[in-house]
């Protein structure tokens, strides 16, 4: 999905500037781009079970590097904001430090 994460390599280690750039740009547009939102599923095989059941298989889902990368500096952005107001619900665990979906 997206520019393969190699490249995002590359480019941050030879020119990390360009990425800031285009991420500050992304910030003042209010722009997230269309492509950092699509996720592409794949099926991992569990190795047991039969394979043709479903609960053989786990889903995972591959999301684009580059919006990973705009998305954690700008949760470590607003999350400290949104937990002072106490607009999160006590139920959210996920992307909350020291909880996982597993304590849910």
């Amino acid at each position: 999905v997206g520019v393969p994460s190699e490249v995002l390599k590359i480019v941050t280690e030879v020119c990390p500037e360009l990425l800031l750039r285009m991420y500050n740009a992304c910030l003042r547009a209010g722009i997230f781009a269309k492509q950092w939102k699509t996720a592409c599923l794949v099926l991992l095989d569990k190795g047991k079970g039969d394979p043709n059941l479903p609960s053989s298989w786990r889903p995972l889902c591959k999301l684009d590097t580059a919006g990973k990368g705009f998305e954690k500096p700008l949760l470590l952005r607003l999350l400290p904001a949104i937990e002072q107001a106490g607009d999160l619900s006590a139920k959210q665990y996920v992307f909350r430090k020291g909880r996982s979906t597993v304590h849910a």
